[in-house]
């Protein structure tokens, strides 16, 4: 070949599913730990959300793939064990409580939203499990159990629990025709899915040395969500950049 003829390109190595899962996980666990380490409040909530829904991606990849997902390493928080399909989700009984963070890092108004939005959650999942048939009903009461112990885990530890700010109710509102499975189903999607909200909301109005926690429990809430079968969406936690 002549001077001015360039040298052949190098083969560009495509990676396999294997090596995308792992990037995925690479990138969840780089975006949550910059969301509990960047100054400001909506940059904070924008990256936990972008850490779900990697790792999101990273779930429904490893379930194609017949492997289990790989450990991201974050606060332990009640999530799946297994990749579920929809409206047979995972049971997430014995998975551990988030650590709650000190109260002075959070806001009174989240805390309050927190605790009432996981009691709400179990109620919810309490009422469903009367309802639903295996094995959904297993995942049901589960899920129940999961989300009660985390709303007393919350109002222990930033002391509503017992109190005149404690915003726990003996029922909640829930909607009609639950007796109809997708209407069941659909308030399971929407419980998890109001979770995401409220954390990514706590997320951004905390300090710092708080968001590890409310992070993971983004996460889990997120992971709940599509076990239950809800939408894939690219922000979770974030319904204004909903489409």
């Amino acid at each position: 070949p002549s001077a001015s003829t360039p040298p052949p390109a190098e083969p560009t190595s495509v990676p396999d599913a294997g090596q995308v899962l792992a990037l995925l996980a690479t990138a969840d666990r780089t975006a949550a730990a910059d969301a509990a380490d960047v100054p400001g409040g909506s940059l904070a909530r924008l990256l936990a959300s972008i850490a779900a829904s990697r790792a999101g991606l990273e779930a429904q990849l490893a379930a194609a793939l017949g492997v289990p997902a790989p450990d991201a390493g974050s606060p332990a928080v009640a999530t799946p064990a297994d990749a579920a399909t929809p409206g047979s989700p995972t049971s997430t009984a014995g998975a551990p409580s988030p650590a709650a963070p000190q109260p002075a890092d959070v806001p009174s108004t989240d805390r309050i939203g927190i605790v009432a939005a996981e009691d709400q959650a179990g109620y919810g999942y309490e009422v469903l499990a009367a309802k639903l048939d295996d094995p959904s009903r297993s995942a049901a009461r589960a899920a129940a159990a999961v989300h009660r112990a985390r709303a007393e885990t919350w109002a222990q530890a930033w002391a509503l629990d017992g109190t005149t700010s404690d915003p726990r109710r003996a029922t909640y509102a829930l909607p009609a025709g639950l007796d109809d499975p997708a209407t069941a189903l659909a308030l399971a999607q929407s419980l998890e899915v109001g979770l995401t909200t409220t954390y990514a909301s706590a997320v951004a109005d905390s300090a710092r040395a708080s968001r590890p926690e409310l992070v993971a429990a983004l996460l889990a809430a997120s992971a709940d969500a599509a076990a239950w079968g809800a939408p894939t969406t690219a922000f979770p936690g974030l319904p204004e950049r909903v489409d």
